[in-house]
């Protein structure tokens, strides 16, 4: 006799369960708290989290080739320099003392508030080269004057071209268990997307698909089963 048979057997203990059961739920009902959030009075919840990025499902590593980071390029000139007793010193001093951005304080009236900042952050060029080295018997030795000044590139260590174009590279690695031809269809449906934020005269492509010769020879295989199979049936 299991169990269950005693409620058979007795349907008066089994309608009391019921009941008892009924009657727990509906207590349940008036006592229970029910908010989204738990009971804070007097406290500050703090949450803190780090974004250090997702494990790859498929699109393994990105490798970027031929990227270029823009960088104000200063070539000194020594005859120059020795000419007007400059030393590089000097100029890395200059540059340092007059690149940055600092707030003053404020200015109030009784309408109005005003910010002030002092901004000697230099942008361009032409910024550059007039910056001030040194200061002398009222004459005034500038950057421009004992250097060549240029907006540039970081690092010229490495340069990537495409049909005799300057281009940057991206380089996608797929993982072992992924389905390269899954990687390349997400690829080219994310192709569009890019182009559109990028800067007119930009253009973006795939010089090389590794996934062709997967395509081809998926072809073949499917030409030989059809084949195959007709030759059977004949």
């Amino acid at each position: 006799m299991s169990f269950t048979d005693l409620f058979i057997r007795r349907p008066v203990l089994a309608l009391v369960v019921n009941l008892l059961i009924l009657l727990g739920g509906l207590i349940a009902i008036q006592v229970l708290t029910v908010r989204q959030y738990p009971r804070s009075d007097v406290a500050v919840i703090t949450v803190s989290t780090a974004y250090i990025g997702a494990n790859a499902d498929r699109v393994q590593r990105a490798e970027i080739l031929g990227d270029r980071t823009f960088a104000m390029r200063i070539w000194l000139k020594p005859d120059r320099m020795a000419a007007l007793n400059i030393s590089p010193s000097d100029v890395r001093a200059a540059l340092q003392a007059n690149n940055y951005l600092s707030a003053v304080g404020a200015t109030k009236g009784s309408m109005i508030s005003v910010n002030l900042v002092a901004n000697t952050n230099l942008k361009t060029a032409e910024e550059f080269r007039q910056l001030a080295i040194r200061q002398q018997d009222g004459a005034i030795v500038r950057l421009g004057e004992i250097a060549d000044v240029a907006l540039g590139a970081e690092d010229y260590s490495q340069e990537v071209r495409f049909n005799g174009e300057a281009a940057t590279f991206i380089g996608i690695w797929v993982l072992p268990t992924a389905n390269s031809l899954d990687v390349i269809r997400s690829v080219r449906e994310t192709i569009p997307i890019i182009e559109k934020a990028m800067p007119a005269g930009i253009k973006v492509g795939i010089p090389y698909d590794s996934t062709v010769y997967i395509n081809d020879a998926i072809h073949e295989v499917i030409k030989t089963l059809i084949e195959t199979l007709i030759i059977v049936v004949i």
